[in-house]
């Protein structure tokens, strides 16, 4: 038996979708995560078809509440909703780089686990399976089904096939009117064909993907094309398209392209609210951002809180960081702390950057569970890849750093985050006035580094980059502005004074380090004794006996 088999056996929707996820995975990865994300639901209903009709937050919810699932099924079900999300709604993780194909292969991996519980749901044993390799006939099957059997959902497949393709990063190459690269022009034309295919027979995603085209890409090329493109969109949410509400949603909300700003009228319509109720996640995390801040309505904390609830749970990393913070507040839940540093937990582990970075500061405080203090050096580090806390996350690293008692290698990577942190703020300015305490720091870091240095002995090529670091900052520890020229500059000379047979003179003076007394062989004083064919200690490429040993 192979794993479409297994699925089949466990259940006909759940095996379709499984299948159709594993068929597309290699070639159009985004959709594929769409169909497993649509096997989680599939799944829930056959544990329990009362869940049926409700959203896929609120299935895994009522099964782990009457007990038919446990930790490990639910953390499955998790991986679906939460990469099935990713694929749906890119620019909302625009903080993290997407991986499609490693989502799916983990998407995949969870999916069998669940169709295996379906088994032993059943209380039957688990067939022995292999999971075959991947078939490459499913584009050819979508084809021949969109163009001689004109079939509906093939034509939707087909659209979205050729639109994934067209959505491939193109850094620096010329783009066309509609904003795709040049070199996807085919790709994109052949996905609007194929929409506008399924658009003029009212498939409901058609429409949507057919009017967000003509709307938000082609409003400059002619006249009447951006309201051409809100009916198709319009038509698309007269049929319960989730995407397609909340665009009406936001666009009445906004006053975008023929809509009329009125934040009332967005409530009022519903629209927020229908979008939520048909399980679109941001949707949720919007009308709970309104309710929160009484934009079209009156504030209400409590009712902000449901909304915002329902979007964490949902998987949305805003909403789970915003959750945690009403948790810590106490703003419309009762404040418990320990559930809010859960979700906390929840969206940093989706790298969602407030999160990251207030999740260190949290272990820090020992405010964590299970996490040690010293452990929030690595969250400081993994902050340091968003610029909003990246100098405030390198100060906080290298100081924690610093308290550890370090040895060389500790230091070095402390100084060289303190002098990251003192060129953003030189060149960035300083919001959060940082300045005093990153240069206090960087003053007791350097000398601690140097003087472990000046102990080290006389081979100084064995330290390259403590010394490089050292050679970051000045004789009082101020560290340089700009990394990249100093670097240069000390590569350069160094390259010059090892020409001349000078090099340790060179380091010692650029790191700011002691100069030793040397005998007149040469040699350090208190430096071990070199044999005549051992190198020479100044670098020169030559035998001690042919150097400074003659």
């Amino acid at each position: 038996m192979d794993d479409i088999q297994l699925a089949l056996g466990a259940s006909a929707e759940v095996g379709r979708l499984y299948k159709n996820g594993k068929d597309f995975s290699a070639d159009t990865p985004v959709m594929a995560l769409a169909y497993l994300r649509g096997m989680a639901a599939a799944f829930c209903n056959c544990l329990d078809r009362d869940v049926d009709g409700l959203k896929l937050d609120e299935k895994i919810s009522s099964l782990s509440e009457q007990g038919l699932i446990k930790s490990k099924v639910r953390q499955q079900l998790r991986i679906l909703q939460a990469n099935g999300n990713k694929a749906a709604h890119p620019e909302n993780y625009d903080f993290v780089d997407l991986n499609f194909p490693v989502l799916v292969s983990e998407a995949l991996e969870a999916a069998r686990g669940l169709i295996e519980h379906l088994y032993i749901a059943r209380h039957e044993d688990v067939p022995a399976y292999e999971v075959t390799p991947l078939e490459s006939g499913a584009l050819r099957d979508m084809c021949v089904r969109a163009m001689l059997d004109r079939d509906l959902e093939a034509m939707n497949q087909a659209g979205q096939y050729f639109l994934e393709r067209a959505d491939q990063p193109a850094k620096g190459r010329p783009l066309r009117p509609d904003g795709y690269p040049i070199c996807a022009g085919q790709d994109i034309e052949q996905a609007i064909f194929w929409f506008k295919q399924g658009a003029d027979r009212d498939h409901p995603d058609c429409l949507y993907q057919y009017g967000y085209y003509l709307s938000e890409h082609l409003n400059n090329k002619a006249p009447g094309q951006e309201c051409m493109g809100e009916q198709y969109i319009s038509r698309a949410a007269k049929t319960d398209h989730p995407a397609a509400v909340f665009y009406l949603a936001e666009s009445v909300l906004e006053g975008r392209g023929s809509f009329t700003r009125d934040e009332v009228h967005a409530l009022e319509l519903e629209l927020f609210e229908r979008a939520a109720k048909l399980g679109y996640p941001e949707a949720v995390a919007q009308a709970g951002a309104m309710y929160a801040s009484g934009v079209g309505c009156e504030v209400d904390d409590f009712t902000a809180a449901l909304y915002i609830l329902q979007a964490a749970r949902a998987g949305v990393p805003q909403a789970q960081y915003n959750l945690f913070v009403l948790y810590m507040q106490g703003k419309g839940v009762m404040k418990i702390e320990s559930e809010g540093i859960r979700w906390l937990v929840e969206a940093a582990a989706q790298g969602f950057p407030n999160a990251v970075y207030n999740l260190a500061c949290c272990i820090q405080a020992g405010d964590v569970p299970g996490r040690a203090p010293s452990e929030a050096v690595a969250e400081y580090e993994r902050a340091m890849d968003f610029q909003k806390f990246r100098a405030r996350a390198a100060l906080n690293a290298a100081e924690l750093i610093y308290s550890s008692a370090p040895d060389v290698t500790d230091l070095v990577r402390a100084a060289q985050h303190l002098q990251t942190c003192y060129e953003l703020l030189s060149n960035d300015g300083d919001p959060h006035e940082l300045r005093d305490a990153c240069l206090k720091s960087s003053a007791n870091v350097v000398r601690v580094l140097r003087k472990q240095l000046n102990e080290r002995g006389n081979d100084l090529s064995l330290w390259g980059e403590a010394v490089t670091t050292s050679a970051l900052f000045d004789r009082a520890g101020v560290p340089v502005v700009d990394r990249k020229a100093r670097l240069e500059e000390f590569e350069n000379g160094l390259f010059n004074a090892r020409a001349l047979m000078s090099g340790d003179k060179y380091l010692r003076s650029e790191a700011c380090l002691k100069t030793r007394a040397l005998h007149p062989n040469g040699v350090s004083a208190g430096a071990p004794k070199l044999g005549r064919n051992d190198p020479c200690h100044c670098e020169s490429g030559l035998k001690y006996k042919h150097c400074h040993g003659r």
